[in-house]
Order: structure tokens, then C-alpha cells, then sequence
């Protein structure tokens, strides 16, 4: 926001007496606001300023004549027929002639002038929105005056009328860059909050010369959030943390305004606006109290954007209400920002996030928070919120063992004041914890009937080994029973150490409508609690683990790798692509695609006979995608200067992702490539059967395997991706609502599962890459460069007959195969053993001399303190794990290493028995989790193959 842009100007000849006077009086630290202003007036005249004052105020009453006529006229133009500004400029006329008491404005009068101002300053509101009185939601609220579509496009907020930090201090810094650098020690001191709020003080101060007072006279006069409670309000919570969260609140504000002088600052930024000498301020606007509440305002109204705040007209008057959009907690904790778009020019636009018919109020989802954030920043308790939390007292009494592993596995911490810090969950009412870093705690728990699990879980502690820690203390079998056992027997614990039950509270609810409670903050610290005690009991209930653990069965039917569809749309989709490739001027083109089946779904298929060597294929470099055609071809602009921005960055794979992305979910049939994008595998084919999709238990038929954290790596690296991608406003700008974590993670495991390499560079390449991997032919499948430069070229692997289905031997072990493509292959002559745990530990030998130990490791090749192997019988990596060994062990290069490669793989045997899981004779598996038993089993086999040939 430009701060009062139109009294800003900069009087070129400021006298410099006037300067050190008026620092003198800031310095004086007055407690008389008004006779601070008339002193300065006055000092003004003493120091021979009388002539220039009358001349300023000349120009001033002509700047706001003309001011005034602009306002109207812009208005105007810009208002709707059934909006007019006949109110606000009469109203305004009224109160800049600064005559009597302040006018008082009727509600739809507030309206009105708002949305006369709103668009005057350049604002945009959609023709099927406006603003209601919604009482029962403690102010306004936004009105669908005709049905409003998802992601319609609802309004636009110019730049100059948002407050931000920046803005403010921007503002400022032109004047006096002492008010700027000390606007930026509130802000560390206070947080964003408390530098909007000294601005709206500063605007309340100057009433109707205020440019945003229509804003202001829509604004609440206060919120009822969590630091207004007063003690006996904030017993009503019965929560002892929310108590001292308030109290904590309460004097880090006062600490604000006192240790920075805020009342001075205030002034100063007052003194700056050269307003006439009659001039006097609102005091009432300039006190604590007042610095108190829009705090309160702005921590309820401003919206967070890339992690800064911005106190936005209009769309901070849209109430709350869930989507309901089927998502689970913290799915998407950045949709709030696919709705909310800053431009580059500051502006923000705002999209509908749900469909609202004609008639109804415009809600807004303010994202994946419980309760305890309404009531802290908002004041308010939702009627409904489907991620709510209660917070559960983990402080029992455990045993002794127990006790033992929490605090060797650092789950419990030592207090400041000698004792023991125990954590404090928040549990919503299907078990799931809202913060997933608490899981380890419950898994921990839930051992304490178990002296076998426990002592694993200890031997796995004193191995050091990551994944043994992991897959005997957290993740062993059965886990997921135990912890929402020990949930629910924590909460349990929990009700019982409240000062009423849920029975209690619940008449006392009911007698809320009879006013009986007391103050607004007793009731809506009712309701919170009477909210949380329903989650407790909830998860309190004896068969609550049985339940969820039923409900939360996979629901996926399918038993192969992908969808063995062969309707008649899949036909269709086939046939029109052999007419589209067929199209494409392939040089060398002797396969076409087919419907495969048993779990292939698509294929290639000859259409001549082939003898091994022969080049079945090729392609030219126009008919692939990859970022040079891409550019090459890309018809929108502003797509095509975003994708070249992302590849001036050396990013070629996003540049990939985001095209076919774009091509498949935004440009659909009008894309030159749908007849190749409409036979990809779905993203409902890809959940069931890529492990990126997968969570984190339903890996757990891989413990005792590095594999399983290679994967769950892989997951992390895709979802903080995409989590960096999705806070872009130029991805948003461009994608809009496709730009979902499905419709990313689908582009990303299209490229993972069918880019074909050459020449360094990803390729996607239609029909090429529907050609299935099989073990079969025994040399490695390679695309190249033709003679010509100009095409890539193919060739059989395999002798085939016209009709055969043309497979290729990817080269790559198991866990390759099923992290990125989501099948396995049986006797894989390539698979291996993954070791991603070896590494240069401090209690290593070796480690008293890093220098030389650096040197023997990058002699030997190795870039890093843990390297990853994967061994396989007789093979040169097992020579490179030796080597490892000898180094970490600190012995001599070509020494024998026999026994610690044995000991190592012994090792890995008996973890994989300790924790490996085995498939139960009354279950049927689907086919991702056959495939993770054989993988762990061929695991084994491989182990024992080479602990033989050591022996």
C-alpha cells in the first residue's frame, strides 16, 4: 500500500530546525497526544513557518477538492447499476467539513461507501458478489448474487490498497528512514501483525482524513481471540497450555508497545502526514487498547502469502466453512495459495474454492488447522471442522522399559525446571495425528505388553542401524493397532484428569441459549472444549482401534500392475494413436501399439518380422518431447516465457513436467499430442500401483530392506518439490487449478517411468515407450543418434515375428524397477542387494583422522561418508564394498575383507528375520504387495548366495 500517498508529499525545503525540534518532542515521550500536535503546530509559527503553513493549506483544501472529484468520478465509472456512491459522497462531504459529532453510517450505508471506495481505488469485485450483514458470524460477510462456479474469478485487489510490511515501510523510508528502521524493529519484535496495526492506528487517528476510512468503518471493532480472555475465561477452557499460550500472548504485546515506544513512533508517523494546524487526532486510536485491537485485527484478517502477511480489502471478510473436498490432513496445506495469486505488480486475485449457488454466502477454507488456531488468531469456533484436534496428556505412568526407550530414542526430553518433558499430541477423531512427528512416541507405546518387542527394539538401538531402528521400534508389524490403542488408552487417561465430563459440558451448552454463561469468550470456550471432549471420547471408546484399523483397509481392487482395462474407450484410444504415430514421419517405423492385458495394459507389437539388430524404430527429433521441442513449439506465450525461465535455471525436467502437465489437464483434445496423452496410465492406476503414491505403511512389507527407505526418500524429494513448485505464483499464474499434487505427481511419474535418455537428455517418445521390459533378451536396450543427426534410432534386442509384442532388458535391479515402474521381474538377472546405511561413523577408527581418511575415500571414488551399494553375486561391487569397509575399519588397501563384508551381510540377514514380514496364508495380496514380499525374499537368497561363496 502506498501509504496516504495523496499527504505525503515531500515539501522540498524542510527546515531543519523544524527537524531537530520535532525530535525533540518525540524524545520528550508526552503522554498528551493532542498538546503534542498543538505544540508542534505552534513551534511551526515560531520558527517563521506561518507563510508556508498558509500556503499549505491552501494547496491542501485545493488537493481535496480535487481529490474529492477525482474519487467520485473514478467511483463512478467503476460501480456497478445497483451501487451507487450518492451515500458516500454526501457522508464524506459531512465529515471532511469536520462538523459536530462523527456521522453515523447505517450497515448497508458502510456497505455501500466500502464497495464506492474499493472500486474508486481500482479494485475489481466479480458482478455475482457482494457484501451482507451476517451477525451470527460477529460482522460481514460475502453474498452470491448469482451462482459462482469453481475457480471463478471473484476479485481483484490493487496493490496500493494492501497493507503489507513492506508496503509500509516503503511508505515511510521516503520521509524519514528512521520511522522505516524502527517500523522494522517492531516488526522483529512484534511480528508482521504489529506494524499494520501501528498504520491502521495511524489511519483511525485521522478519521475522515484517512484515504481508507470507508475500510475502516467495515473493519469489527474488536476480536474475541484467545489473548482477550480474561482468567476465569480461560478456566472455562480447562487447558492449562491455552492459558499460558494467552498470558504469553498478552505480554509479549505489552512488551512491544513499551520497550519500543510505540505511542512516540506513532506520533512521528502522525507529524509526517502535513496536515493542517487545526488538525487534531482521535486519542481514543493511539492508546494501548487501540494497538490491542487491531492486533487482533490484523492476526484475523490478514492472509499469509510465501510466509508474509497482507491485510487485504474485501477478501478478508469471507467467513469459514470447509470444502469438503474428501482430502486427509495436511494433503493440501498449500491450496490456500492456488486461490490466492500475488502478481508481480503486488496485486491479488482471488478464485472461488468451492461451487456456491445463487442466494448463499461465499465461504472460504482457511486450510488444514484445528481449533485451537480459530480460537487463537480468529476468536471463533467453527461450527464444523473436519481437522480438529484434542490434545491428549501423555503423562501416565509407564514402566520401567518403557521409560528405557523413550528417552534413549529421545522421545521424551529433560524440562528446564530437572524433570521430564513429555509431549503433547493432537489426535483427530480417526486416530490420525496432526503433527506426524509424533508417531514414533504411540509406536513406542504400544510395545509395553511386549518384553520380546521391546528387547528387539533395544538391539536395534545398541546396532546403530537406521533402518533396524526404524522397522523394530516404529514400524513393526502390527504397529498401527498399537498405537491407536495407546491413543485411545491416553485419551482415556485424559478425560479423566478434566474438571468435568462431556455429560457436564453438554448441559451447559444447551443453557447457552438462555445467556447463562457469561462473557462471548466463556462461551466459545465452552464450545471448544465440549469440541475437543467429543474427539476424546471418540477415540476413548474400547473398539475404537478395531474400527478405524477396519475402515482403513486399502480399498483398491486390482491385482496386477496396472489396469487390465480393455474397454472400448481404451480400443478407441488405441487405434487412434497408431493413426497419430503413424502420422508422426518415422524414418524406421515396424511396431504398432496394442492392448496387452495381464497386467501390461499397453504394448508394442511388430508389424514385421525383426532379426536381432535390426532397427525396428526411429524417430525424429521433431516428433519427441523434450525441452528443445517444447520450446521449439510451444504456441502460448506466457507459457512458453515461464518454461524458459524454469530452463534458463538449468531445470530440463520441470520444464518437461510442466509442459505435458499443461498439454494433459489445461490444453486436453485441443493438444497436438492427446492421441498420445489419452493412453498414458491414469492417475487412479498410478495410486494403486507406484509406490510415490504409497504411504508409509503400506511400504512396511519392505522392513528389513534399504528399499523401503530409498522409497520413502524418493517420496519426500517429489512432495518438497512439488511443495516449492505450488508456492510459485508464476505455477499458478499459468496452471491455475490443475496444478494439484495429483496432476504433478502423475507428470512426475510419467517422466520417471518413460523418459527414454540420449544425449543426456530426457525424451518422451510416443510408441517407443510403450515397448514392456522383460529379462529375456540379454542385452541392455539403447536409443541412439542416427548417422544423420537427425533421428534416434532402435534396435531389436530379440528375433520377433510379425505380431510378437517387442520387449526391451532395462538393465536395472528390482528396486529400480518397482520404485519408479511399479513391477518387479522374476529371476532378474540384474537385481541386487541395496546398502544404504554403511557410513564413516565418529566411534569409527578411521574417524581420528578425517584428512587422510578423506583422501583414501575419494581415491577410492567415494564422494561422500555413506555411499549406497547394491551387491549381487560375484560382482565388481562387492570389490567396492570391500574397500569401503577396509577404510571405515582403517585397513590397509588390497587387505583380505572377508570378514567384514560377512559380517555385514550377517547383519542384514538377521535383520531382515527380525523384522521382515510374511505373507499370510488366509490374505489375498495385491500385486505391489506381492511384489515387496519378493523383493525382501530375493534379498535373502542373495545374501545367502555370497555368505556361501565368502565361506
Amino acid at each position: 500500500m502506498k501509504i496516504r500517498q495523496r499527504n505525503f508529499k515531500r515539501r522540498q525545503n524542510n527546515d531543519e530546525k523544524l527537524n531537530d525540534f520535532l525530535d525533540k518532542v518525540i524524545q520528550s515521550k508526552s503522554k498528551n497526544p493532542p498538546q503534542i500536535f498543538r505544540r508542534w503546530s505552534w513551534s511551526k509559527t515560531l520558527v517563521g513557518m506561518l507563510q508556508k503553513q498558509i500556503l499549505f493549506l491552501a494547496f491542501f483544501a485545493l488537493f481535496h477538492f480535487s481529490y474529492c472529484q477525482e474519487y467520485i468520478q473514478v467511483g463512478q465509472r467503476n460501480i456497478d447499476n445497483d451501487v451507487t456512491c450518492s451515500v458516500w459522497n454526501s457522508k464524506a462531504a459531512d465529515r471532511r467539513k469536520q462538523q459536530g459529532p462523527p456521522v453515523a453510517l447505517t450497515e448497508n450505508e458502510k456497505i455501500e461507501n466500502f464497495l464506492c471506495w474499493f472500486r474508486a481505488k481500482g479494485g475489481w469485485i466479480s458482478p455475482n458478489v457482494t457484501i451482507k450483514s451476517y451477525p451470527e458470524y460477529g460482522g460481514y460477510g460475502l453474498y452470491a448474487k448469482d451462482d459462482i462456479a469453481y475457480y471463478d474469478n471473484m476479485y481483484q485487489i490493487p496493490a496500493d490498497i494492501i497493507l503489507s510490511v513492506e508496503s509500509i515501510r516503503e511508505g515511510y523510508s521516503t520521509f524519514n528512514a528512521g520511522i522505516s528502521e524502527r517500523l522494522e524493529k517492531v516488526q522483529s519484535h512484534g511480528g508482521d501483525d504489529a506494524v499494520i496495526a501501528l498504520q491502521l492506528m495511524v489511519e483511525c487517528a485521522l478519521g475522515a482524513e484517512s484515504d481508507i476510512q470507508p475500510y475502516l468503518d467495515i473493519m469489527p471493532d474488536g476480536v474475541p481471540r484467545l489473548d482477550t480472555f480474561s482468567d476465569s475465561d480461560l478456566a472455562m477452557l480447562q487447558d492449562p497450555s491455552l492459558a499460558s499460550l494467552s498470558h504469553s500472548a498478552r505480554q509479549r504485546m505489552q512488551r512491544t508497545w513499551t520497550d519500543n515506544d510505540l505511542e512516540g513512533l506513532l506520533f512521528t508517523m502522525l507529524l509526517r502526514s502535513n496536515l493542517p494546524q487545526s488538525f487534531q487526532p482521535n486519542p481514543s486510536c493511539l492508546s494501548y487498547e487501540s494497538f490491542h485491537k487491531f492486533n487482533s485485527v490484523v492476526g484475523s484478517r490478514a492472509m499469509v502469502l510465501n510466509g508474509k502477511k497482507y491485510l487485504t480489502p474485501l477478501p478478508d471478510m469471507a467467513n469459514y466453512a470447509p470444502r469438503y473436498d474428501g482430502r486427509k490432513f495436511g494433503e493440501q496445506s498449500f491450496s490456500f495459495n492456488l486461490y490466492h495469486q500475488r502478481n508481480s505488480r503486488g496485486d491479488i486475485h482471488v478464485m472461488a474454492d468451492r461451487m456456491t449457488l445463487k442466494g448463499e454466502q461465499v465461504f472460504e477454507d482457511y486450510g488444514d488447522v484445528d481449533n485451537t488456531l480459530y480460537l487463537e488468531a480468529f476468536g471463533f469456533i467453527p461450527h464444523e471442522n473436519p481437522f480438529n484436534c484434542a490434545v491428549l496428556n501423555t503423562e501416565m505412568a509407564y514402566s520401567d522399559k518403557t521409560m528405557y526407550l523413550l528417552r534413549r530414542l529421545q522421545l521424551i526430553q529433560k524440562s528446564e525446571d530437572g524433570g521430564l518433558s513429555f509431549p503433547e499430541p493432537c489426535v483427530l477423531r480417526d486416530g490420525t495425528l496432526a503433527h506426524s512427528s509424533f508417531r514414533p512416541f504411540f509406536s513406542v507405546i504400544g510395545l509395553s505388553d511386549d518384553e520380546a518387542m521391546q528387547q528387539t527394539c533395544n538391539s536395534a538401538i545398541e546396532s546403530g542401524d537406521d533402518e533396524f531402528i526404524i522397522s523394530s521400534c516404529f514400524r513393526y508389524d502390527g504397529h498401527q493397532e498399537r498405537e491407536l490403542a495407546a491413543i485411545s488408552e491416553l485419551a482415556k487417561f485424559t478425560l479423566a484428569g478434566k474438571a468435568t465430563s462431556l455429560d457436564e459440558d453438554f448441559k451447559l451448552f444447551s443453557a447457552q441459549d438462555n445467556d447463562s454463561i457469561g462473557s462471548y469468550q466463556s462461551q466459545t470456550a465452552l464450545r471448544f472444549r465440549v469440541n475437543e471432549k467429543i474427539i476424546l471420547d471418540r477415540l476413548a471408546q474400547d473398539d475404537f482401534a478395531v474400527t478405524e484399523i477396519a475402515s482403513d483397509v486399502h480399498k483398491v481392487d486390482s491385482t496386477t500392475c496396472a489396469s487390465d482395462t480393455s474397454s472400448n474407450s481404451l480400443h478407441e484410444s488405441v487405434n487412434e494413436f497408431n493413426l497419430f504415430a503413424n502420422s508422426l514421419g518415422f524414418p524406421v517405423h515396424h511396431m504398432e501399439a496394442r492392448i496387452i492385458g495381464n497386467g501390461l495394459r499397453v504394448g508394442a507389437v511388430a508389424t514385421k518380422d525383426l532379426n536381432i539388430g535390426e532397427i525396428y524404430h526411429s524417430v525424429p527429433n521433431e516428433s519427441v518431447i523434450c525441452s528443445n521441442t517444447i520450446m521449439s513449439n510451444i504456441q502460448n506465450d506466457e507459457l512458453k516465457m515461464f518454461l524458459q525461465s524454469v530452463l534458463s535455471s538449468g531445470d530440463e525436467f520441470h520444464v518437461l513436467l510442466l509442459y505435458i502437465l499443461y498439454e494433459r489437464f489445461l490444453m486436453k483434445e485441443k493438444s497436438n499430442w492427446w492421441p498420445y496423452l489419452q493412453i498414458l496410465p491414469e492417475i487412479r492406476e498410478f495410486q494403486s500401483n507406484s509406490p510415490l503414491w504409497f504411504d508409509e505403511d503400506r511400504l512396511d512389507l519392505l522392513a528389513g530392506s534399504d528399499a523401503r527407505n530409498e522409497i520413502v526418500n524418493y517420496q519426500r524429494h517429489v512432495s518438497r518439490k512439488f511443495s516449492q513448485m505450488i508456492q510459485s505464483n508464476e505455477v499458478l499464474r499459468v496452471f491455475g487449478a490443475v496444478f494439484t499434487k495429483d496432476n504433478y505427481y502423475w507428470a512426475h511419474s510419467i517422466i520417471d517411468s518413460r523418459a527414454i535418455w540420449w544425449d543426456n537428455t530426457r525424451h518422451l517418445v510416443p510408441l517407443l515407450d510403450l515397448v514392456n521390459c522383460s529379462k529375456e533378451p540379454t542385452i541392455i536396450h539403447r536409443t541412439d543418434v542416427g548417422s544423420d543427426g537427425k533421428s534416434a534410432e532402435t534396435r531389436a534386442t530379440l528375433t520377433y515375428k510379425k505380431g510378437d509384442q517387442i520387449y526391451e532388458n532395462y538393465g536395472q535391479p528390482n528396486y529400480i524397477y518397482f520404485m519408479y515402474h511399479g513391477f518387479i521381474l522374476d529371476q532378474n538377472p540384474h537385481d541386487c542387494v541395496l546398502f544404504s546405511n554403511l557410513r564413516i561413523n565418529q566411534d569409527d577408527e578411521t574417524a581420528k583422522d578425517m584428512d587422510q581418511t578423506h583422501q583414501r575415500l575419494s581415491a577410492a571414488g567415494f564422494r561422500s561418508y555413506n555411499p549406497s551399494f547394491c551387491i549381487r553375486d560375484s560382482d565388481e561391487s562387492l570389490g567396492s564394498m570391500a574397500q569401503f569397509l577396509r577404510i571405515k575399519h582403517g585397513r590397509p588397501d588390497e587387505e583380505n575383507t572377508s570378514d567384514l563384508i560377512a559380517q555385514t551381510l550377517a547383519d542384514r540377514l538377521s535383520r531382515i528375520h527380525a523384522v521382515g514380514r510374511t505373507k499370510q496364508p488366509d490374505v489375498n495380496l495385491q500385486y505391489a504387495e506381492e511384489c515387496m514380499l519378493q523383493m525382501v525374499n530375493a534379498e535373502q537368497s542373495i545374501i545367502l548366495s555370497i555368505l556361501n561363496q565368502l565361506q
